[in-house]
């Protein structure tokens, strides 16, 4: 008898387990939602003031420095595309 207790203790014991981690897991999904949420937001934010800053060509003074880096960063992705495309014709 004391076996068949003791099974039956450690079976409630894992199965608690399994429902926490379970819970847990879930919450963390949530959590990562919300979190990609927040982040294309400020993606969505930070697209709008670079289209009114190309648009208008005004900003803050604290906002140039990234929409220049911005315009950097694509000149050299056209660099990179050229070259892959270069690389992949050589053959």
């Amino acid at each position: 008898m004391a076996f068949k207790e003791s099974l039956q203790s450690f079976c409630k014991m894992v199965g608690d387990k399994t429902q926490e981690t379970v819970q847990v897991t879930k919450l963390k999904s949530k959590i990562s939602t919300e979190k990609s949420n927040i982040k294309t937001n400020y993606e969505e934010i930070g697209r709008y003031m670079y289209k009114k800053y190309k648009e208008e060509g005004e900003a803050s003074t604290d906002l140039v420095c990234f929409f220049e880096s911005i315009d950097s960063s694509k000149a050299k992705i056209e660099e990179y595309d050229l070259e892959i495309k270069r690389v992949k014709y050589e053959d």
